[in-house]
């Protein structure tokens, strides 16, 4: 039995963005739950192969209520050809942005070209203390 947490899918042909459906399981079986996750970084790997990846390094400040437990953060890349956004910025296998933690997160986009301006977009009722942000293009 599966169950589908989240589904993430589209094209904007205006923008020349391209988003692949993703599906992420939740099965009652391990064996089942790994060969899906080979599955879906196989598909992954093969549909991002023409995309940019922008490495991005967020940190949390060092100080007290910095941290946050409930944040929905994404982020849009602004450049001089276009712009492209990410889908909710998490990592599924650690606790993201706690007090004086510094993680790194890589996102696969169009070009937008000479990157611009980083806009945050953060949802949710919980506080969050940025320190600071560092992109690298790697790519074309």
């Amino acid at each position: 039995r599966a169950v589908i947490l989240r589904q993430s899918s589209g094209i904007n042909a205006e923008y020349g963005e391209f988003h692949f459906p993703v599906f992420f399981f939740v099965t009652r079986c391990k064996y089942l739950r790994e060969v899906m996750q080979r599955i879906l970084l196989v598909v992954l790997l093969v549909t991002t192969s023409a995309a940019i990846r922008y490495r991005t390094y967020i940190a949390t400040a060092d100080q007290k209520y910095a941290g946050t437990d409930n944040i929905d953060l994404r982020i849009n890349f602004i450049g001089t050809l276009k712009s492209a956004r990410t889908g909710y910025v998490d990592d599924p296998h650690r606790d993201d942005f706690e007090r004086g933690t510094t993680h790194m997160f890589d996102f696969y986009l169009p070009d937008v070209g000479e990157l611009e301006c980083v806009e945050l977009t953060v949802a949710d009722n919980d506080m969050w203390i940025m320190h600071y942000m560092l992109v690298y293009k790697q790519g074309r």
